[in-house]
């Protein structure tokens, strides 16, 4: 009659050890593993130890998956507006121009300037050892009543009453051929070395870039430039393609060096001496073109000098910087949008030079710099000139890049879950011409089966390379970058951030996993602890700007990996994201903060994610600007 009571207990020890002994297991475990107790004891972030990359994930048979997003989800179509017009304020300009004349507007004068004497034709040019600065080519001035022949690239009208008193300026630009230019270029050409010239065929290229423009936002406001890549240039999408950097500068130097800024020694002096792609396309027998608005944040410009030389043959910043300063309002100088300025531009090279190879990049940056919404003004003047330009045949031979350096890094989009991966996802379209895609259609093919693929800003230097050494004749490419691969070429599945040189912050083959509530312990402490940080980075300017404190804490996400047969890097490793505010400059911030081995560390920079313009003027001038900016509330 005892058996069975003792056979029990049996079992019941048998599982109290089993238990036990599991129990003891999983906690050795996680003391060797180092896993964070959430919500006891307090958090510490190292101080003044700021992890810029983090570089760590195995390359290993890993393959990433960026989470699908919807363009229009509810997280962030109540912040949508589309608007596609915008109209400048109507001037009374005397003069227009027309093939290569300057021509007086007789009408204007008889409706508006019945006292008009004459106008003044003032050609210039860059000015050496300054990027704002323009020449005026003095000895060219003439003065004209009816209309004038112009010879020059850039100039002012300068139209005066009977008085000498000035009634309008109006700034023009014109295209012109430059044969001498084209000899140069033709002889270049000749020597390459290649195949025979019956195999060299260069390739046209040209880069259209959009400022802060996501994959997403690109959906939402350019529906007619993105069905006519589409439909009528047959461009892929690269649905991958993930940004390396923070803002525009580290974005493009990949594309133009095929390094990140780390690796480039910059100096925020003068760029003439970096072997910039554009330098190879010349050495190749190109003609070259740049043109950007928002000349005061160009991409190779802000808080940096630029270029004592024009870099290319075509260079518009000197055009560009004196539209801005000239009837200006808004988006318009005078009656024109700047950014149709541009493309008319572009359009006008690419006509002038139709049978000379081109390289050329532009870049618009006023409507969608602090305003998603803004997008849209570009869509139709975008598409328009693409659509002329094509029908003209102009297309036939050309590389069409259309990307967004980053996605919306301001405004409430950009405090959304999605905001957050849309920052990373800018958008991306590779056209090829027709004849390419028949003649090379495996390359055409590597092309489609890369837009699934993790791709970023190393793999257009690769690219822009490997357009070179086809135009030369050579099918097998001698040069790539460093880091990247060509499009064109197959892009192997399994490669990570790490191996293309994008920090974990940026990487998005990490989605969020966890939410904790804004009152947590976890919440505050992260919080409060980042904001440190930032007073710690503003110790040596604190006499020129404030303390800040924590105000409202708006996100807490922990991420997991988005890597198949992931590493134990994730388990090891935890990551979290935190959003707040910081009083009294109002400022958003977001921070992602590591979890290793019982410290916690930040990753990459502490990114700002709402305007700051006008708060931090007191520290423009130090040399560590480009960082304190973001962080800085001037004491006055």
């Amino acid at each position: 009659m005892t058996y069975p009571h003792l056979y029990q207990t049996i079992r019941l020890v048998s599982y109290t050890i089993l238990t036990g002994g599991l129990l003891a297991y999983l906690v050795l475990y996680g003391r060797l593993h180092n896993w964070p107790v959430i919500g006891r004891g307090e958090l510490r972030i190292i101080s003044n130890k700021t992890v810029s990359r983090d570089m760590s994930v195995s390359d290993d048979a890993q393959i990433c998956h960026i989470p699908h997003l919807d363009p229009f989800s509810p997280d962030v179509n109540k912040f949508i507006h589309v608007r596609k017009s915008y109209s400048c304020q109507k001037w009374n300009l005397i003069t227009y121009q027309r093939d290569f004349k300057l021509i007086v507007n007789k009408t204007v004068i008889s409706q508006h300037y019945r006292n008009f004497s004459k106008c003044s034709y003032q050609p210039y040019i860059k000015q050496v050892d300054s990027h704002n600065g323009i020449k005026l080519l003095r000895e060219k001035f003439m003065n004209f009543t009816e209309f004038i022949k112009v010879t020059d690239e850039f100039c002012v009208a300068v139209c005066f009453d009977k008085n000498d008193k000035i009634l309008t300026k109006e700034h023009h630009a014109f295209v012109i051929r430059n044969q001498t230019l084209v000899r140069v270029r033709n002889k270049a050409r000749s020597v390459t070395q290649g195949e025979t010239s019956a195999k060299k065929r260069p390739m046209d290229v040209a880069m259209i870039g959009l400022e802060s423009t996501s994959a997403m936002n690109f959906i939402r406001h350019m529906n007619y430039t993105r069905n006519f890549l589409r439909k009528e240039l047959a461009a892929v999408e690269l649905e991958m393609y993930n940004k390396i950097a923070i803002n525009t500068f580290p974005n493009v130097i990949p594309m133009m060096l095929g390094i990140p800024l780390q690796e480039m020694n910059d100096t925020q002096g003068f760029n003439d001496h970096y072997p910039f792609i554009w330098k190879d396309f010349k050495k190749a027998g190109y003609v070259t073109l740049m043109g950007q608005d928002g000349t005061s944040g160009a991409a190779f410009h802000y808080l940096r000098k630029g270029f004592r030389q024009a870099p290319v043959d075509y260079y518009m910043r000197p055009y560009i910087r004196e539209l801005e300063r000239t009837n200006n309002i808004g988006l318009c100088s005078g009656n024109r949008l700047v950014l149709q300025c541009i493309f008319d531009k572009l359009a006008d090279f690419i006509t002038t030079y139709h049978d000379v190879p081109k390289f050329t990049f532009t870049f618009i940056s006023n409507p969608s710099h602090d305003n998603p919404n803004g997008l849209g003004v570009v869509d139709l003047p975008l598409m328009r000139t693409l659509s002329d330009l094509n029908t003209r045949g102009l297309l036939n031979n050309t590389l069409l890049l259309v990307f967004g350096d980053h996605g919306s890094r301001y405004g409430p989009i950009r405090r959304t879950s999605q905001g957050i991966l849309e920052e990373n996802l800018p958008v991306f379209y590779v056209s090829l011409p027709r004849w390419f895609r028949e003649e090379h259609s495996d390359l055409y093919e590597n092309l489609r089966g890369n837009r699934d693929k993790l791709t970023s800003n190393v793999d257009v230097y690769a690219t822009l390379h490997d357009i070179l050494e086809l135009g030369k004749g050579h099918v097998t490419p001698r040069v790539t970058g460093k880091y990247g691969t060509s499009f064109l070429r197959n892009i192997r599945r399994g490669r990570t951030c790490a191996s293309l040189q994008i920090p974990t912050n940026f990487c998005m083959c990490q989605s969020s996993n966890h939410s904790y509530p804004n009152t947590s312990k976890i919440a505050h402490d992260l919080s409060q602890r980042v904001v440190k940080e930032i007073n710690t980075m503003l110790l040596n300017v604190s006499h020129l700007c404030v303390n800040l404190t924590l105000g409202t804490i708006r996100h807490v996400w922990r991420l997991r990996s988005q890597l198949k047969n992931e590493t134990n890097d994730f388990s090891t490793k935890i990551y979290f994201v935190v959003q707040f505010t910081v009083l009294p400059s109002n400022a958003d911030f977001e921070a992602t903060v590591r979890y290793f081995k019982g410290e916690f560390s930040l990753i990459g920079d502490i990114l700002r994610t709402n305007k700051y313009g006008g708060q931090s003027d007191c520290v423009l001038r130090h040399k560590n600007a480009i960082v304190l900016e973001r962080y800085c509330y001037c004491r006055k």
